[in-house]
């Protein structure tokens, strides 16, 4: 997070808790590795975050996740989100 210490424990789980109204269907969250390059063109890594959401109705659902992208990085003033999207095949 630029400028500023890590995002701790309680403020994800704050944002976490933000989600569900999102995706009352749940989500999964994993504890992930990253690496960029800065502004400043040197590569930076880090702690990061992975949210995976299973969209049932995406077409509907798809403003939740620009949404939640768009809460993230205000929130710890970040520079961009990555969103990715790929069909799967689940079953519950």
């Amino acid at each position: 997070v630029a400028g500023r210490a890590d995002v701790s424990d309680a403020e994800w789980a704050v944002f976490a808790a933000d989600l569900t109204r999102l995706f009352p269907g749940g989500f999964a969250i994993a504890d992930i590795s990253g690496q960029w390059r800065g502004a400043d063109g040197l590569i930076v890594h880090g702690p990061a975050r992975r949210i995976s959401v299973v969209l049932t109705d995406p077409d509907r659902q798809r403003a939740g996740l620009a949404e939640a992208a768009a809460a993230y990085r205000t929130r710890f003033a970040q520079d961009r989100v990555l969103l990715t999207e790929a069909p799967v095949c689940a079953r519950f």
